[in-house]
């Protein structure tokens, strides 16, 4: 990956290649379909949570090196990101920062059917219920479409455009225990499992390319802590390609998340345009790349810089999706510059014995029958066998 770092550098002199999704630079840089489907999939799938296989073909390859440098996956010694866990789950989170709230300010499972502008920063809020609630600034916390529902007439062009772009994508998670969906997990290692359907061949290869069928289970005795001798083996599958067994299929649930597309990325970076303008504010996990750490950020940014909040803490905002000004630095020791350099000289001559293969069946050698030889030697089994 250390490569992919050095190729965008300097791709990065040149403004056409900003744009570059991953599928585009991998192909037009010479590597092989597996690096995605095989190393880069799996990888970002585990880190985010979420299958990526489908969409990472569309996904800028500057903003790719950056999220990874920001995984600490780049550099040596390379070092291990710390993740926690919050005990209790994240309604523990939700019901300790609305401890200080009055009661009759907190409104559960109240659907809103529209928002009326009354004055030049007043707005109306009615409830399915047919209550209304006044408030001078509104922060939206759900996904585009419902934003443009509730919104309605009240949004002008740019905001429109904006919201638009926020895309997200429809899920299935499901809740079981079938072995068959999980493979390779033992006990309680590894934590997760990305899987690739068999039967789904790639028929071509760069750049006539469509991601394969994919999974991601996550091993949930592991990450909770349940005993399986109280439950049994639990799993979590999105978007199983096939479903379990009925007989361990125990919960499903439909959801949606971020889509990491260009489309959804650029409106990221545009959306402080229409932040905090005619009292409105908008912020969710799509803000960052779907995390509720994203959703937590996003509304400590509002809280401060909308609202005026004060809190005792340093808060990193969301850096701009879009901007790649600052590139990954690395320092290599003697070791791995030895590594690197016994792996150039790899392949330059791997590139030479190609080139001469090729001259030599132009000059009339018997390259296919010396090819036929080899396939006997390298398979000589199989071959007597059939």
């Amino acid at each position: 990956m250390d490569i992919l770092i050095d190729k965008r550098r300097s791709h990065d002199k040149t403004n056409v290649q900003q744009s570059l999704s991953t599928h585009k630079f991998l192909s037009k840089e010479g590597y092989s379909r597996s690096l995605c489907d095989e190393y880069l999939a799996p990888l970002l799938s585990t880190l985010w949570g979420t299958n990526i296989g489908r969409l990472l073909p569309h996904f800028p390859m500057t903003t790719l090196i950056r999220s990874l440098c920001d995984h600490q996956l780049f550099g040596t010694p390379r070092t291990t990101p710390d993740f926690r866990r919050i005990d209790g789950g994240t309604s523990h989170v939700v019901q300790t920062m609305a401890r200080g709230f009055s009661p009759e300010n907190v409104h559960l499972n109240t659907s809103v059917r529209e928002i009326v502008r009354v004055g030049k920063r007043q707005y109306s809020i009615f409830t399915a219920d047919g209550r209304g609630l006044h408030f001078d600034h509104i922060v939206f916390a759900v996904d585009n479409d419902e934003i443009l529902k509730i919104l309605g007439s009240n949004i002008d062009t740019e905001e429109m455009e904006i919201i638009q772009g926020l895309k997200t994508t429809n899920n299935i998670a499901v809740l079981h225990s079938d072995p068959f969906l999980a493979p390779n997990i033992h006990g309680s290692w590894p934590t997760n499992n990305y899987t690739l359907d068999l039967t789904d061949h790639p028929q071509h290869d760069f750049p006539a390319w469509a991601p394969r069928k994919s999974s991601l289970t996550y091993n949930v005795n592991s990450l909770q802590d349940i005993p399986t001798c109280l439950f049994d083996r639990l799993y979590i599958t999105l978007n199983p390609f096939t479903p379990p067994h009925p007989r361990f299929a125990h919960r499903i649930w439909e959801y949606t998340d971020l889509e990491l597309s260009t489309v959804s990325l650029q409106a990221q970076s545009r959306l402080p345009l229409i932040q905090n303008k005619r009292g409105l504010s908008y912020g969710f996990r799509w803000t960052g790349r779907g995390f509720l750490e994203d959703a937590v950020t996003s509304g400590l940014e509002m809280a401060i810089e909308h609202l005026g909040a004060q809190v005792p803490f340093e808060v990193q905002y969301h850096p701009d999706p879009m901007c790649s000004s600052k590139s990954p630095s690395i320092e290599l020791g003697l070791k791995d510059h030895l590594v690197r350099t016994a792996l150039c000289l790899a392949r330059v001559y791997a590139l030479v014995f190609q080139i001469s293969w090729i001259l030599l069946g132009a000059l009339g050698f018997p390259v296919s029958r010396v090819e036929t030889m080899f396939e006997w030697m390298l398979g000589g089994d199989r071959m007597l066998k059939s």
